[in-house]
């Protein structure tokens, strides 16, 4: 199953410090009317996020999927600043590359990263967690949540996997605040059976921005974007 996606990048005449959230609201506030693009409209646990907003090193980026390429298509034109907060940033440069790609389990295992911490663990999740004694048990449990949120991402996206997944992580304990919460995060690297594409999100939070995964394979060994269906827009 082919999906259309759009990553649009968003570069400002100084590093955006402030929080996702604040970037969510703005982005509500160009097309209110639209629940998908209203971060505080209700969103389903069986439903993949179809907009995913993020900063990354100060850059705000959004990735749009399916339906919501052609909704941020049709805005990306107006922003030609943010409004976050008290702060107001200059946008110097709008970058956004549509194209089409495809999620599928594979034969071997590809590699990835988090570049934004991993929400992996629920209330009932982390408490499990915290009362393993022992590392290996802990990293099973790690790699099956994994696997889990995999599973759910493309169930969301209406998509069926066709064979058994195995995950093997190698990930750091990070603290984060989320929602006023105080949580355990994950950063690092793992490998899976799976094709994901660059930049979706995987876990908890992902909205927000959390469970950001880029792919750190080698160029060239595969690829999940059809040639045809790949554009570039600057402005």
């Amino acid at each position: 199953m082919k999906l259309k996606t759009l990553y649009l990048t968003l570069y400002t005449d100084k590093p955006v410090k402030k929080d996702v959230t604040h970037l969510q609201g703005y982005i509500a506030g160009l097309d209110s009317n639209r629940p998908i693009l209203n971060p505080h409209a209700q969103v389903f646990p069986q439903n993949y996020p179809r907009l995913q907003c993020r900063v990354v090193e100060g850059i705000p980026t959004i990735l749009g999927i399916e339906e919501e390429v052609e909704r941020l298509l049709e805005i990306i034109g107006t922003i030609k600043e943010l409004h976050l907060g008290n702060v107001t940033y200059q946008v110097t440069l709008r970058s956004a590359y549509e194209q089409g790609i495809y999620l599928h389990s594979t034969e071997s295992l590809r590699h990835y990263q988090f570049v934004t911490p991993w929400l992996a663990l629920n209330e009932e999740d982390c408490e499990h967690y915290q009362n393993l004694q022992n590392w290996q048990k802990k990293k099973d449990l790690i790699n099956q949540i994994l696997v889990d949120n995999i599973l759910s991402m493309a169930k969301g996206l209406g998509i069926v996997v066709d064979q058994r997944l195995r995950a093997d992580t190698c990930l750091e304990e990070v603290p984060i605040s989320y929602k006023r919460i105080e949580m355990i995060g994950f950063v690092g690297d793992f490998r899976v059976n799976y094709s994901i594409p660059e930049y979706f999100g995987l876990g908890m939070g992902i909205s927000r921005g959390f469970g950001v995964v880029k792919s750190l394979s080698i160029p060239g060994t595969y690829s999940v974007v059809t040639k045809e269906s790949a554009k570039i827009h600057f402005s």
